[in-house]
């Protein structure tokens, strides 16, 4: 199944595919001959995996029933882990590509009268029964098939002329990029464009409709190079794909392609650096509202992330196909690529001057230098020498330091490129180093000092970084890609474009893993000695783990490492000037946290049942007895869905307080009905079952979890670093939709920028297909929503709530043992327990009282002791100023630093 996360180039590539297809096989059906196209022997390119796929085929192997059986029906695709074939072609002879198409000396099959009508594909097997694989199509013979189709007399669908039309305005606007040309017609980079053009001209003679404003005039096949009116088209991922009849269908069981040449590779490369400048766009957008403080450090790290692995894929297909083109030389590529933005033949490259050469005045060359990325691979080639058996030497200022309080706005081309030159030599060692102290095989890590929970192999911590992941496969391999360029890119735009305010990002890492640690050591003053019967002795081994790993980051400051041989000479500023390093650390430090959170909350009950304690005071109280409102558990509840935490209704009365305990206590549908009747004029008339049980099988309701992000990279983050994430077309789907329905409530405020609401890249149609921006929109907004409730901190509300009870106990303990005895609870792992005896004797009071003395429980006449109590000891802790309000501030102050 194609992807449906699609980049620019790979909607390009399936477009041309898909008109290829139907090109040749709507021929075969006509009778033209299957010898004119070249079979190809390469594998399928899904079958060629990467080096990601090959880490992740066990783990998927053990998973395939279970997700079969689960997802039955979903399209699911994962990301940056599948790539696209490698062809065998060499490079072609550019000379020889432009000559003019002529026919070819094959015979052409007889039929027996004119076709008026397109033959199924299905009749493929009967005319070509042999016809299965993969084939190349010769660029000159485009005209010459599509000739062929229209001398038989088909009619060609309007989904053909359409699709044809994508082709050429994308590799038009591709092709125009930087390029001073004065005669299009001329240029042999632009030799396909031009046989697509010519084709377009062939096809319209059977359909001879002619929009005025399609960009492509026929009567003229050079004069259309002009692009106007080119919006739509040119967003052609944006787009939902157009399905050529019989193309891509069960039936089908081959597909075309057209051969690959100089120009088409170039082509190819032109529209992929297309995608990863939008993508750049994109996410420098989104680090501008970080700065401003629209955008949260967790959002913006993760989106930013996910972006450099969404390109993985479509990276390594474009390498896979064009690289051989180039003999497997990424410089040579790189040449080709600017000398044909410079306006010269791709064979007539001289050599690029480096970046410090370039007239500042000479602006269009500074374009074509920021767009290529050719400072950095620049800087890559000469680093590369330095690397000395997979050991990087410290930086010894010989080019001077980076400057962060300088205004890149102000400075001159350069200037700008003279920053990233020594930002990049300065990271280098840090870099190194840095993925040293988390690999346990390097000399440099510090054994039991440092945390390497990763994956069960001890995968580097590090990797969680996709930048550093890049990285260290450079200094191993010396290798050289746009995918690492960009990256890198990306790291220094951030650092750069946030100034001397990138330490933000590790001030607040220390910060939220301090506060986690004083947390978690609180926990044995406040819990007591005895924990609940069912918790798992296990969890304390887990938790002692997180601890050590959330004290090395409160203290994550790799200077005080001067002390360790080899290390003394390095600035350690990388920590400091990377934002997205920290913010992605910060996000697997608080999902760890928050499901330590969940155990305890669900194991105690202490959260939930003190939420149905609090809602039952409120419900009966009135006027200026009325409870305050508690924020920090309105916002709980809120996060989990208020109507699921009390059973799926919200009480409004006692007793439909009790009974929404029971169900989420996990009581049996019997015993809720028994209790339920308890004391009434019903209780008559209930009928016990034949054989009663006190619990219901699936027990106690924890927490509902309502994220729909957050699941998809918990993997990743939390348990093995190195696996690729999986996206559920289904969930983002979902996510879509209830995002919109949150914003069109209003429940919420959803900004992506400074007045901006809705996505930063919109959706405008129903098929289940996401471009890049499209889907890392949806993904950033669904994160600005959902790490919600991963900074709110579970285990000091778990905490908080049990100091409450121990309070309610205090003033309710003589009363519970008049009515219970002392045994009502065993210890104080049972405090929560205090919620069930309050409902249980509130409830059966109120209906005594109404069965014996004709008082209508929901009157406010009589009141409960219990509850009384209970309400005034919340009163208490939620009476002085932020009270009840603690945890929401933590929420809210850390969206913005």
């Amino acid at each position: 199944m194609a992807s449906l996360i699609r980049s620019r180039y790979e909607q390009y590539k399936r477009d041309t595919q898909q008109f290829t297809t139907w090109l040749a096989q709507t021929a075969i059906t006509l009778g033209y001959p299957l010898s004119n196209f070249d079979r190809r022997n390469s594998e399928d390119a899904e079958d060629v995996p990467t080096t990601k796929s090959k880490k992740n085929a066990k783990k998927k192997a053990r998973a395939k029933e279970k997700v079969k059986l689960a997802r039955e029906g979903v399209d699911e695709v994962e990301i940056g882990r599948d790539c696209e074939d490698s062809s065998e072609s060499q490079a072609i002879d550019l000379k020889k590509e432009k000559g003019v198409p002529g026919k070819t000396q094959s015979e052409f099959r007889p039929l027996p009268d004119v076709r008026t009508e397109l033959i199924a594909v299905d009749a493929l097997d009967e005319i070509a029964p042999d016809l299965a694989g993969r084939y190349s199509l010769k660029l000159s013979l485009y005209p010459e098939v599509a000739q062929y189709i229209v001398d038989q007399g088909a009619s060609i669908p309007v989904e053909v002329i359409r699709i044809l039309k994508r082709c050429i305005t994308l590799r038009l606007k591709a092709s125009r990029r930087f390029v001073a040309t004065s005669d299009p017609s001329n240029e042999s980079h632009r030799f396909f464009i031009d046989i697509l053009i010519k084709v377009r001209g062939v096809l319209d003679t059977m359909n001879p409709r002619v929009d005025p404003k399609d960009p492509v005039r026929i009567s003229n096949q050079f004069s259309g190079l002009a692009v106007d009116n080119l919006d739509e088209e040119e967003n052609a991922e944006d787009l939902p794909d157009i399905q050529l009849p019989g193309v891509g269908s069960s039936t089908s069981r081959s597909t075309f392609e057209p051969e690959i040449s100089i120009a088409e590779a170039i082509n190819a490369v032109m529209i992929f650096l297309g995608d990863m400048e939008n993508t750049r766009i994109y996410i420098m957008d989104l680090w501008r509202d970080y700065k401003l403080g629209m955008v949260d450090l967790v959002t913006a790290a993760v989106t930013t992330n996910t972006a450099l692995e969404l390109l993985e894929r479509p990276h390594a297909s474009l390498m896979q196909r064009v690289m051989p083109t180039f003999n497997h030389d990424f410089t040579t590529m790189i040449c080709a690529i600017f000398s044909i933005f410079r306006g010269r033949e791709a064979g007539q490259s001289d050599a690029i001057p480096l970046f410090n050469q370039v007239d500042d005045k000479d602006l269009e060359l500074g374009l074509i230098y920021d767009f290529l990325m050719l400072p950095f691979t620049q800087s890559l080639v000469g680093l590369a020498k330095l690397i000395d058996n997979e050991t990087v030497p410290i930086y010894n200022g010989v080019m001077g330091y980076y400057d962060p309080t300088t205004a890149l706005d102000k400075l001159s081309f350069r200037q700008r490129w003279h920053q990233y030159q020594l930002l990049l030599a300065e990271s280098f060692t840090d870099i190194f180093f840095l993925l040293g102290l988390g690999n346990p095989a390097s000399d440099y890590n510090l054994g039991q000092g440092f945390p390497v929970l990763g994956s069960p192999q001890g995968a580097n911590l590090f990797f969680v970084d996709r930048t550093l992941e890049l990285m260290d496969t450079f200094i191993r391999t010396k290798e050289i890609s746009f995918h690492l360029t960009f990256a890198l890119r990306i790291l220094l735009d951030i650092s750069l474009s946030l100034g001397p305010t990138t330490n933000r990002g590790i001030r607040l890492l220390r910060d939220t893993a301090t506060r986690i640690v004083k947390t978690l050591e609180s926990r044995s003053t406040c819990e007591g000695p005895d924990p609940p019967a069912d918790w798992d002795a296990r969890n304390e081994i887990v938790i002692a783990k997180f601890l050590h790993e959330a004290s090395w980051f409160a203290d994550f400051d790799v200077r005080r490492l001067r002390n360790v041989p080899g290390m003394g000479d390095a600035r350690w500023l990388l920590v400091e000037r990377d934002p997205l390093l920290c913010g992605l650390l910060l996000f697997r430090l608080q999902m760890l946290y928050q499901d330590i959170g969940f155990k305890l909350a669900n194991t105690w009950g202490s959260i939930l049942y003190a939420g149905h304690l609090y809602e039952a005071c409120r419900i009966s109280g009135s006027g200026e007895d009325k409870l305050p409102s508690w924020p920090d558990m309105e916002l709980v509840l809120e996060i989990h869905g208020k109507e699921q935490s009390f059973g799926g209704k919200i009480p409004t009365t006692i007793d439909e307080s009790y009974t929404a305990f029971l169900i989420i206590a996990g009581y049996s549908t019997g015993t809720v009905q028994a209790l339920g009747t308890a004391l009434t004029e019903a209780a008559s008339r209930y009928r016990s079952p034949r054989n009663p049980e006190l619990m219901s099988k699936s027990g106690p309701r924890p927490f509902q979890d309502q994220n729909k992000i957050l699941p998809i990279y918990r993997r990743k983050y939390t348990v093995d670093v190195t696996t690729g994430l999986q996206y559920d077309i289904t969930a983002i789907e979902a996510l879509l939709k209830d995002l919109r329905a949150t914003e069109a409530k209003k429940s919420i405020t959803l900004t992506t920028g400074v007045g901006r609401k809705g996505f930063r890249k919109e959706k405008r149609h129903r098929a289940a297909k996401f471009s890049l921006t499209q889907l890392l929109s949806i993904l950033e907004k669904g994160l600005q929503l959902e790490t919600r409730s991963i900074r709110f901190d579970y285990v000091s509300m778990h905490l908080r709530c049990l100091r409450i009870y121990r309070s309610i106990k205090t003033v309710s303990h003589p009363y519970l043992i008049g009515k219970l005895g002392p045994a009502y609870i065993d210890n104080d792992s049972q405090l929560p327990f205090i919620t069930a005896w309050t409902l249980h004797i509130a409830a059966l009071a109120l209906r005594s009282g109404e069965l014996s003395m004709g008082i209508k429980r929901d009157s406010g006449v009589t009141k409960s002791r219990l509850l009384l109590g209970a309400t005034a000891e919340f009163r208490k802790a939620l009476s002085s100023k932020d009270s009840g309000r603690e945890e929401t501030l933590k929420v809210e102050r850390d969206s913005q630093r």
